[in-house]
């Protein structure tokens, strides 16, 4: 896995320098809370949560991939 502290929405940057670098041995956790209404993804690194990553309203795309 390879992140360099940036912050994008997929078409631009957001914030760079978000976030401390991740290096070998570092745990990333993900959260996904889906609802009928909404999904919501979080991050983790190290198990310190760095925010809401994604939040999209229904419907979403179905089915989900990882």
């Amino acid at each position: 896995m390879k992140y360099l502290g940036n912050l994008s929405d997929g078409s631009g940057l957001l914030v760079s320098a978000f976030g401390e670098q991740i290096s070998q041995n570092d745990k990333v956790g993900i959260l996904l809370q889906l609802t009928s209404e909404d999904l919501k993804m979080y991050i983790f690194h190290n198990e310190k949560p760095l925010g809401l990553a994604f939040h999209v309203q229904a419907p979403y795309p179905k089915p989900l991939f990882p």
